[in-house]
């Protein structure tokens, strides 16, 4: 008897699991991401939040970053600070990540132009952050050689 009110507690469980399990589905059928969160790219921070978990300390002798910046989070200020003054847009960022880790392109003129604008301190610690920090593993010479050939067009581009 006990076994049998066992076995009708876990079918009834079951079925109620199953029953908040059903996924919702869209007026539009034909769509498989209409219910998918949507991300608005243009609002959305490129760097990570600061959460509160151990700090990175840096060393004196670290060759990413410059000895003014002692911890990563110090980094990451930095770099939100370089993000929220220039407001690069979508394309211009996909442009010049693709030029930088990906191959050898060359970014559009409006986009050399805010690049510049940013300043070369933080065209080089985004670049070194992402090569650090990145879930994505990019080759880091390849990388550093683009870095520097698209910094170079976009000086030629800005100062005409």
């Amino acid at each position: 008897m006990a076994m049998t009110r066992n076995i009708i507690k876990y079918l009834f469980l079951s079925m109620v699991a199953s029953l908040v399990m059903i996924p919702v589905k869209s007026d539009n059928v034909d769509d498989p991401l209409a219910d998918a969160p949507t991300i608005d790219y243009e609002r959305a921070p490129f760097y990570p939040p600061i959460y509160n978990e151990p700090d990175v300390i840096l060393s004196p002798n670290d060759i990413d970053f410059p000895p003014s910046f002692k911890t990563k989070n110090q980094v990451l200020e930095f770099l939100r600070n370089c993000e929220n003054s220039i407001h690069l847009s979508t394309s211009c960022g996909m442009d010049y990540h693709s030029s930088v880790f990906i191959k050898d392109l060359k970014p559009a003129d409006a986009c050399c132009k805010i690049l510049v604008k940013e300043g070369k301190l933080c065209h080089d610690l985004t670049v070194r952050y992402i090569l650090r920090y990145s879930r994505f593993h990019y080759n880091r010479e390849a990388s550093l050689k683009r870095s520097d050939n698209v910094w170079k067009h976009c000086s030629i581009v800005a100062n005409k």
